[in-house]
């Protein structure tokens, strides 16, 4: 079974998979971030609020055998919806690098 992005609410749905053996790709940005304008700031605090549901479902779900790669997406903003394919391979090379 395949399980995407939650968004806001579960941006890593792991809790619900019932697998034995989860791989899990994080959409978070690793960049550094400055408040020069209130887009950068609000690309901070959404940001804070998705790392925080993603460490809720990763103790919740701590019984799971987890490989969760964690991608650097730098070209890619926030907003860039339409890098979709973009971000699809940045994963798959991140996911052939681990396993």
């Amino acid at each position: 079974m395949h399980y995407v992005d939650g968004m806001m609410f579960e941006n890593l749905p792991i809790t619900e998979c019932s697998g034995e053996n989860i791989i899990a790709v994080s959409t978070l940005f690793t960049e550094n971030y400055d408040f020069s304008s209130t887009r950068k700031l609000m690309k901070k605090v959404a940001n804070i609020a998705l790392t925080q549901n993603e460490q809720i479902s990763l103790q919740a779900s701590e019984n799971k055998n987890i490989t969760l790669i964690r991608p650097e997406f730098d070209e890619i903003d926030f907003h860039d919806f339409h890098k979709y394919k973009s971000c699809r391979e940045i994963g798959y090379v991140a996911t052939k690098e681990i396993l």
